[in-house]
């Protein structure tokens, strides 16, 4: 049959876990409330309280989905989805940052899309609040929670770890 795997389903008790965990990061506690708490946001002042819980709740619930999901299908034990969804959380939270940044001084060209969208529709962002260095420290220090998060899982963790410091340097 076209577009039908031939292979074993897993466990299915894993797969309702994952798939309950997945829809909860996406739904009105997660993704969706991130979203509106933008929207909610737009024209007006925020503080960075404020653009931290957007962005725990957009990007951070993004990935912290993508990771827990993965382990939990993977067969991680709860101490391991724990520090994946710590490591989820924090490093949602750098590449925000660093996207932030890549808009106030990045490459169109480099990137693949325009830059300058945060500044010309009046958008609060890290940049905004913190200006460059003070981002650029931001991200460097969430990136550090995000990898040290990690520590417990070991040599398990490398792949994680070494995204997550290469979203630090990203150009794109």
């Amino acid at each position: 049959m076209i577009g039908r795997s031939r292979a074993a389903p897993g466990d299915p008790a894993r797969l309702v876990r994952a798939v309950r965990y997945f829809a909860e990061k996406a739904g009105v506690y997660g993704m969706v409330a991130g979203q509106c708490l933008d929207v909610q946001a737009e024209g007006r002042p925020v503080t960075l309280a404020e653009l931290q819980a957007i962005h725990r709740a957009k990007t951070g619930a993004l990935l912290q989905a993508a990771v827990v999901t993965g382990g939990i299908l993977g067969g991680a034990d709860a101490a391991a989805e724990d520090a994946l969804a710590e490591f989820g959380a924090a490093f949602g939270l750098a590449f925000q940052i660093t996207d932030d940044i890549l808009d106030a001084t990045g490459d169109a060209a480099a990137l693949g899309k325009p830059t300058g969208s945060d500044a010309a529709n009046n958008k609060e962002t890290y940049i905004t609040l913190l200006g460059p260095a003070g981002a650029a420290q931001a991200a460097a220090e969430a990136t550090a929670k995000a990898v040290a998060a990690l520590t417990p899982l070991g040599e398990r963790a490398a792949l994680l770890q070494g995204i997550a410091a290469c979203c630090l340097k990203r150009d794109r």
